[in-house]
């Protein structure tokens, strides 16, 4: 039975950041002195949860103009992170589908999807400044073989479109544009190689850049000489490409202007946008149901505070028989019947949130404190393909209880944002509703 479900706030802005020269790259670890060239814990782009810092500190501010919206803090909804291009953000790109193959360099015969020649001009300055180009060459269907006459071949489900498992290697953690994700449910190679219907992907638009920074005075902004350790400490810096900003969703407004973000000091210009000037199409995506078949578009984060899974389990609290179990966990339900995960190694999750209390509960908070780090989780990464028994509705209409809450529910934060891909599942003869996972080695 469907739990009830709970209608968060649509999106409405589109926020983009420009950083004002480099970000900053890490999260949650530090490099030793001895450990220079180390990049253990880079993580880029910031998470939605670092964007909803920004707009706690906006809303929460002393100004008039604020306290209208402080009440609708409680209620705002972010999500990301994504990209895009600086004069045309609403055009923004999403993770590419881990079902799509994607070969780097041009198309074959002459195919790429483009709709207009600045589109062209687009991709050489792309391929000139660091930003690589590819295509989606094949696709990955799963066929749900059941019978002896319609057995799996090799015990293989995800085939590509010749019904054949993919023996070429392909590329991986590419982006596509929002515009072309309708063409990702192509069901020939014929069209995929085709100019109109060829899907262009993109690489990343930032590079590491680690450098030497020196920590500063807590009152001041000097050079503190006098620690022990020395002056300096190893930054993982990023910096983007010039005609490339950091893209976010929210249903909350905010301010135009210079910001401090990602830490370390580093500026970014905000521009808040309207999703109106989102052609229609695209934002339909956002709120289309995902019937059987879908694919995440930010990470998702499943299960309780003890274990993570690929997908959203019952949590029951409260119940002190459940800490006797043999197994950790062994009584959460699956909430979705899922047929088949196509995805990847999870990766870290983690965030800063709230103040340090005493005994008595009063803050004993400092002013250049860090906030408390939260409970370390995995996270499903974005591209994963899911094929579920069960059409599935919109996110906004997710249940909050799939989601964990730590303070606040992590849906809030875009969890698990997901979109709809059609003609991902091939039925050869009756439905298999046994779970089969694969992630890409």
């Amino acid at each position: 039975m469907m739990p009830k479900t709970t209608q968060t706030p649509p999106f409405r802005y589109l926020i983009t950041l420009d950083p004002l020269g480099l970000l900053y790259g890490s999260a949650g670890r530090f490099l030793s002195p001895e450990n220079l060239v180390g990049r253990s814990g880079t993580h880029f782009p910031p998470s939605s949860t670092t964007l909803a810092g920004l707009f706690a500190a906006y809303y929460y501010d002393p100004i008039p103009d604020h306290a209208k919206h402080k009440d609708e803090f409680q209620q705002s909804q972010l999500a990301g992170p994504f990209w895009g291009w600086s004069d045309r953000p609403q055009d923004f790109c999403v993770p590419t589908p881990m079902n799509c193959l994607v070969k780097m360099g041009s198309a074959p015969n002459g195919a790429g999807g483009k709709d207009n020649e600045q589109d062209d001009e687009q991709e050489e300055d792309t391929q000139n400044n660091g930003i690589q180009t590819g295509y989606v060459s094949d696709r990955l269907q799963y066929h749900l073989d059941a019978t002896s006459d319609h057995s799996a071949i090799n015990g293989i489900h995800w085939r590509n479109l010749d019904n054949q498992p993919p023996e070429d290697k392909f590329a991986r953690g590419t982006w596509v544009k929002i515009s072309d994700w309708q063409r990702l449910s192509t069901t020939s190679k014929g069209e995929l190689n085709h100019r109109e219907t060829t899907v262009t992907t993109y690489t990343h638009p930032w590079q590491n850049i680690p450098h030497l920074h020196p920590y500063l005075k807590a009152d001041e902004r000097r050079v503190d000489t006098d620690r022990e350790r020395g002056s300096l400490f190893l930054e993982n810096g990023v910096q983007m490409h010039p005609d490339t900003c950091l893209v976010y969703l929210s249903n909350l407004p905010v301010a135009s202007g210079w910001y401090r973000f990602g830490g370390e000091g580093h500026m970014v210009d905000l521009q808040c946008h309207d999703l109106n000037e989102l052609n229609p199409e695209w934002r339909s995506l956002l709120t289309a149901p995902l019937g059987k078949t879908f694919a995440l578009i930010t990470p998702a984060i499943w299960g309780s505070n003890r274990l993570s899974y690929r997908e959203p389990r019952s949590l029951k609290k409260g119940d002190p028989e459940r800490h006797e179990l043999p197994q950790v966990d062994q009584d959460l339900t699956l909430q979705w019947k899922t047929q088949a995960v196509l995805t990847e190694r999870p990766t870290p999750s983690r965030y800063r949130l709230g103040h340090r209390k005493d005994k008595d509960g009063k803050t004993i908070h400092e002013a250049h404190q860090p906030s408390l780090l939260s409970r370390g989780r995995y996270a499903v990464p974005p591209g994963t393909v899911y094929v579920t028994t069960n059409a599935m509705k919109c996110w906004q209409e997710w249940p909050e209880n799939w989601f964990p809450k730590e303070g606040l529910s992590l849906k809030r934060w875009g969890s698990g944002l997901a979109l709809p891909l059609s003609a991902v599942m091939v039925s050869d003869g009756v439905v298999d509703v046994e779970k089969e996972a694969v992630v890409v080695a």
